[in-house]
């Protein structure tokens, strides 16, 4: 089984950026994208924790809404905060599942590293796939920026993530990459813009995989560890489809009070659930595209900085 655990890293930080609600929505302008999101939380991250630039040894960026195919936003951002140029740089295509893979590329780089920070964004701006129509129905831009630093001894952060492709087509972007359903078209699909509508969704079928592999998976997670609902403060997830987070109540005995909610005018992410929730032993669980899902046991100390903030900003 695909489990981490990391005791030489903590999670020393996270500042949530939205944009400005409009109609109850959160949805970026037309020039605001991704990163603009994340380099403002990173800014206001790193200022309040007291870390400058030149100790960030490592940038990653998960996103299905990148700012171009090439080059790696990650590579943009780490010009645009002057973090130096001996980092380790790179973007990972996900999205819904990004917090935990996020955290276990980061605290695995971060090991390993030479420099005591890395810094991980989880962001997308995902109303620029959707119909006029299906704009902010349930779906909001958001990005995080989270700081993970090397601190030998400290409370272990312990992932598990899982991929099943029986449902890759359930939730799927085919515009902008290099299959097709037709190979004789004419259209030079290399210049194909890599935005487009969710032109495959089978709502129906990827509910039907997490409903049936997440909740025995999580009471796996917990019983492999000894543990119970009882061992975490509070408990952490993105939106979960119609009945599911019933299922996960039952499957790892977690109680009500404890369920970290997450306003859907914020946010929809796991992230905004921590923000809210602050220090303590958090057991998170997310799930997107793939179909991919992951849990994460992690605790966020008291002085661990953990923020939101609106912002319009666009990178010029």
């Amino acid at each position: 089984m695909a489990t981490f655990s990391f005791s030489g890293v903590r999670l020393d930080g996270m500042v949530l950026a939205v944009p400005k609600a409009s109609d109850g929505a959160r949805i970026s302008s037309p020039q605001q994208t991704a990163s603009d999101l994340g380099y403002e939380a990173a800014v206001k991250l790193l200022s309040e924790k007291g870390v400058a630039p030149s100790e960030i040894g490592a940038v990653l960026f998960l996103t299905r809404t990148p700012d171009y195919r090439s080059p790696a936003t990650s590579i943009v951002l780490q010009g645009r905060l002057g973090i130096p140029v001996d980092c380790l740089a790179f973007d990972i295509n996900l999205g819904g599942a990004g917090f935990v893979y996020g955290l276990q590329v980061g605290c695995s780089l971060l090991e390993s590293l030479t420099t005591s920070y890395a810094l991980v964004f989880v962001a997308d701006t995902v109303n620029r796939q959707l119909a006029p129509d299906q704009k902010g129905q349930g779906h909001n831009d958001a990005a995080t920026a989270i700081l993970l630093r090397k601190v030998p001894g400290s409370r272990p952060i312990v992932v598990q993530t899982f991929a099943d492709s029986q449902g890759f087509t359930s939730w799927m972007i085919p515009e902008g990459g290099f299959r097709k359903d037709d190979p004789t078209a004419t259209d030079n699909l290399p210049l194909r813009k890599s935005a487009g509508q969710f032109i495959k969704e089978d709502k129906q079928a990827y509910n039907t995989i997490l409903h049936n592999r997440l909740p025995d998976t999580l009471a796996q997670f917990l019983d492999a560890r000894g543990l119970s609902q009882a061992d975490f403060t509070h408990f952490a997830a993105s939106t979960l489809p119609d009945g599911l987070k019933a299922k996960i109540k039952d499957a790892a005995g977690i109680l009500e009070e404890k369920w970290a909610e997450v306003p859907e005018a914020t946010g929809s992410t796991a992230t905004w659930a921590l923000v809210q929730s602050g220090e303590g032993r958090a057991l998170v669980v997310v799930h997107g595209e793939g179909i991919s899902w992951a849990f994460a046991d992690l605790t966020l100390e008291a002085d661990a900085y953990l923020d939101w903030l609106e912002n319009r900003c666009v990178f010029r």
